[in-house]
């Protein structure tokens, strides 16, 4: 019988990621723009959809904020590992609100009671082959 393989991913820059980043925020600032509010009021959740852009692009894109997940591993016997930017491994499980689907893997994780990290792969994130066995891994057991 053959041992299971712990399985790395370790994600590129994904172009779609971006679009899909930069794209949502430009429509949240001009749903801001067009809300009857007074105009500081409109600046202020301006403001706050900016910095929102500005986190997700530094940590879901180019992944280098310090809450930015590096790399996610899956060992059969010890399950997911975390590494984040600043080096930390963090241990957690898959949370079953994880998204999977050809185009798009959302793995949603619970590190501990309240802590919650998510890891956006869009199809070109990965090579092939790992995205593949990522599916397969998640078919075969999704709670692991």
């Amino acid at each position: 019988m053959k041992a299971e393989t712990p399985l790395r991913i370790e994600p590129g820059f994904s172009p779609r990621l971006g679009l899909f980043v930069v794209l949502s925020h430009i429509l949240a600032i001009m749903v801001v723009a067009g809300l009857p509010l007074v105009v500081p009021l409109n600046l202020v959740l301006g403001l706050v959809v900016i910095i929102s852009l500005v986190y997700n692009i530094k940590t879901r894109v180019l992944r280098t904020g310090d809450s930015a997940l590096k790399a996610v591993a899956l060992d059969p016997v010890e399950g997911w590992s975390l590494y984040m930017a600043t080096g930390v491994v963090e241990r957690a499980t898959l949370h079953p609100s994880s998204f999977v689907r050809p185009w798009l893997i959302v793995l949603n994780f619970s590190v501990r009671r309240f802590d919650r990290r998510s890891l956006i792969l869009f199809s070109d994130s990965l090579d092939r082959e790992t995205l593949r066995r990522l599916r397969v891994q998640l078919r075969i057991s999704p709670s692991r």
